[in-house]
């Protein structure tokens, strides 16, 4: 969705700029109102030496958490955009991240954050071009961010939040890559009939991925606004990264029966990578259990981040499992695991280490 230099007409690439360069002046403006305040001072304003009262604005403490939160969110943005997850032949896709740093910190200061992104890719990584850089302010940061945002902020007053959340990311997803056909389709790059459906086929199932990520970041980054967790969030990320290709896939297993959804990392050597997020709500709130498991072979090492009820706090378990996997056709497998080893850090939690705890089947459908 990175547009790249001489794919735009340079009529609609400069009305798309100053386009961009609107929007991002309005949300320059609702963040300086948000992170300062108007402080009264003194001064000698005449010769007579009356004393006058001015104002002036100074950053607020809130505004000073505002500011670092900003720069969490986009190194958080960043790290999940340098991972691309296979598609189709010759196809894949990344986090955009609007929907998510709206979330975190509203639509105004959460679109700067793409903004300032999308500019350092395009600087520093050739992802999209410097005379487009307008257009993919206006499709990742304005369709993206700011109405993704307010279509969860309309949503969540009439289905639960766990809902509008991932349906806002997917649907927000779809109308930046909307956005995106219409330019490459004024400007007589690609015919709209083939760019139109293509664009919106492909990111039908980009956008899977990016609800279900921006569930499970919006979840942890509520839970665990700590430099130390966001570091290891980042770690993980990068290490991801360094894959050669993602599946997204969904699952059901015996031990919760909720259907869930994950992305799978090839690594060189047989070494492998899962990410898996299950969602759900019950009497006490929103729950959800976010997994990340790293595997040599069948042998493997995981993490789980689960929040069991909507006022406790973030638990992690660590365990050492082993897994095996058949293949029923191309696209669909059966597998077994059980963990061998287990530490729960559930406060309360009698016993912490436990052997053998459980035994898993699951059914997996790559998309």
């Amino acid at each position: 969705m990175h547009i790249p230099d001489g794919l735009l007409d340079p009529k609609i690439s400069t009305g798309l700029m100053g386009a961009a360069a609107v929007v991002l002046a309005i949300s320059a403006v609702k963040i300086r109102a948000m992170v300062t305040a108007l402080r009264p001072v003194e001064a000698l304003a005449t010769t007579a030496g009356n004393l006058t009262r001015g104002a002036k604005r100074v950053m607020t403490a809130a505004g000073e958490r505002t500011i670092y939160q900003m720069g969490m969110v986009a190194a958080l943005v960043f790290a999940g955009q340098m991972f691309d997850f296979s598609i189709s032949q010759g196809t894949s896709g990344h986090l955009i991240g609007g929907v998510f740093a709206a979330m975190i910190l509203g639509p105004a200061a959460g679109a700067l954050v793409i903004a300032a992104v999308l500019m350092v890719q395009m600087l520093f990584f050739s992802d999209g071009g410097l005379l487009a850089i307008g257009a993919n302010i206006i499709n990742m940061s304005f369709f993206g961010t700011i109405v993704g945002y307010y279509i969860y902020y309309y949503l969540k007053k009439t289905v639960p939040e766990w809902v509008a959340i991932p349906v806002a990311a997917w649907v927000a997803v779809l109308l930046a890559a909307f956005s995106c056909a219409l330019e490459l389709g004024l400007s007589g790059a690609i015919p709209y009939e083939k760019a139109i459906p293509a664009m919106l086929n492909v990111n039908m199932v980009i956008g899977v991925a990016e609800a279900l990520i921006t569930l499970a970041l919006v979840n942890i980054f509520r839970s665990m606004f700590d430099m130390r967790k966001i570091i290891v969030l980042l770690l993980v990320l990068f290490a991801a990264s360094q894959a050669q290709a993602a599946v997204p896939y969904i699952f059901c297993n015996t031990t919760s029966g909720a259907l869930a959804g994950g992305l799978g990392f090839d690594f060189e050597g047989g070494r492998a990578v899962d990410f898996a997020l299950s969602a759900g709500s019950g009497p006490s709130g929103s729950t959800y259990q976010l997994y990340f498991d790293y595997y040599i072979g069948c042998w493997g090492a995981g993490v789980t981040a689960k929040k069991v009820a909507v006022n406790s706090d973030l638990a992690f378990d660590l365990n050492l499992q082993y897994a095996l996997e058949q293949a029923i056709n191309e696209k669909l497998f059966l597998g077994a695991s059980c963990n061998l080893i287990n530490y729960d850090t559930t406060v309360g939690a009698d016993p912490n280490w436990t052997v053998i705890p459980s035994f898993d089947a699951y059914i997996k459908l790559l998309l």
